[in-house]
C-alpha cells in the first residue's frame, strides 16, 4: 500500500515522495487524508534552512522525533476520514472524520489513540484551524489577561488572529494589534472594540501595556514589547525564532521596569495549570470555541498537494499576504 509524503530536501525545495505503508495493526486505522494544513511560522523555518539542528522536530509527534537534517517530513495538521481498521471491533470508525497530528501525508496508518474525532457541526475545512486555536488557547491561558489591563499582541498571522479574537471578549481596558502587514490588518478589522497598528509609535509606548504577547516571529518586535511595557509589565513569547540571532537591550527599561520575561509553547501545559488541566481538556476547549467561531477567512489559500510547493513559496514571500494556507489532499 503506497501513500504521498512531503520531504523538506533542502533550503527552499520541497518534495512529493511515494513511500509504503503496512495494512493497520489491531489498534491502528488508515486515515485518508482530507486537508493538511501548514503551520507558517514553523514550516518557514523549515523550508528556509532556519530550523535549529540541535533540537528534535517534534517529540510529541512519533514520525517527527528526530533532528531537523534535510531530507525530513515536516507537519502536524492533517484532517481526514477513516478508511480502514485493523479489527472488526473498531469498524464503526470507518467513515469518521478525524484530526491527526501527522506530517503532511495523503494517507497514514496510525495508532487509534491518536485519533481525535471530529463533530458534524465542523467542516473538514474549517477543521484545519483546530490546532491553532489550541495554540491560541495555551497563549491566553499563560498570558492570564487581567479585567481592565492594557494589553498589546504583535503579530496578525492566523494564530495571532485568532488569540486576537480571542483577547477581544475579554473585559480590557485596552487591546492593541501590532502587524506591518496592511493585509492582515484588514484582516483584523473584523475584530470588535481593538485598535490596529503597522508599528508601535511612540504615543503607544506611553501606554506602558500591563500584558504584551509576541507572537509575530520577528526578534524585533521582542525589543518593542520591552519597550512598551508597564512596570512589573508581562511579556509572552509565543514566537519561535528558529536559529535566528536575537539581540535586546537589556541595560536600561527592561531592568529597572522589573520586566517578566516568559515563554509559551503548546506541546506542554503550563505546570501552574497541570493539576486541573490536561491535553484532552484544552483540546475540548480549543474546539469548542471553533465551533462558535466559524471564519471561513482565515484560510487564505489552498493549494492541490501535487502543487505543495507553490504553497511554501507563499509563506516565504515578504508582506504576509496570507494566513491559513491549506493543502487540499482530495
Amino acid at each position: 500500500m503506497n501513500a504521498r509524503q512531503l520531504q523538506f530536501i533542502k533550503p527552499e525545495e520541497v518534495k512529493i515522495i511515494d513511500v509504503t505503508l503496512k495494512e493497520p495493526g489491531s489498534n491502528e486505522v488508515l486515515v485518508q487524508a482530507l486537508y493538511c494544513g501548514i503551520s507558517p511560522g514553523t514550516e518557514r523555518l523549515a523550508y528556509r534552512g532556519e530550523f535549529p539542528s540541535d533540537i528534535l522536530l517534534d517529540d510529541s509527534i512519533k514520525e517527527l522525533n528526530y533532528q531537523a537534517q534535510y531530507p525530513f517530513t515536516y507537519g502536524y495538521i492533517l484532517i481526514g476520514e477513516v478508511k480502514k481498521t485493523g479489527s472488526k471491533k473498531n469498524e464503526w470508525m470507518e467513515g469518521k472524520r478525524v484530526l491527526v497530528f501527522h506530517p503532511h501525508q495523503d494517507r497514514v496508518v496510525v495508532d487509534i489513540d491518536r485519533l481525535i474525532f471530529l463533530p458534524p457541526e465542523l467542516s473538514s475545512e474549517q477543521s484545519v484551524l483546530l490546532p491553532n486555536c489550541e495554540t491560541a488557547v495555551t497563549f491566553i491561558q499563560d498570558a492570564a489577561p487581567l479585567m481592565g489591563e492594557r494589553v498589546c499582541l504583535y503579530g496578525l498571522g492566523v494564530v495571532g488572529q485568532i488569540s486576537a479574537r480571542m483577547l477581544s471578549a475579554f473585559p480590557l481596558k485596552e487591546l492593541v494589534l501590532v502587524d506591518p502587514s496592511l493585509y492582515r490588518r484588514n484582516y483584523a478589522k473584523k475584530i470588535s472594540g481593538v485598535s490596529i497598528n503597522s508599528t508601535i509609535s511612540e504615543k503607544l509606548i506611553q501606554n506602558d501595556f500591563d500584558l504584551t504577547l509576541e507572537l509575530s516571529g520577528s526578534p524585533s518586535a521582542l525589543q518593542s514589547s520591552i519597550d512598551g511595557a508597564s512596570y512589573d509589565g508581562r511579556l509572552l513569547v509565543g514566537s519561535w525564532y528558529g536559529n535566528k540571532t536575537v539581540s535586546l537591550d537589556l541595560g536600561s527599561k527592561f531592568h529597572r521596569k522589573r520586566l517578566k520575561l516568559f515563554s509559551s509553547q503548546v506541546s506542554t501545559i503550563s505546570p501552574a495549570l497541570r493539576g486541573r488541566w490536561d491535553y484532552k481538556r484544552r483540546m475540548e476547549t480549543a474546539l469548542n470555541w471553533l465551533i462558535e467561531n466559524q471564519d471561513s477567512f482565515w484560510i487564505t489559500h489552498k493549494i492541490p498537494f501535487e502543487h505543495a510547493s507553490k504553497a511554501y513559496e507563499i509563506i516565504n514571500e515578504p508582506g504576509g499576504n496570507y494566513l491559513q494556507v491549506v493543502l487540499d489532499m482530495k
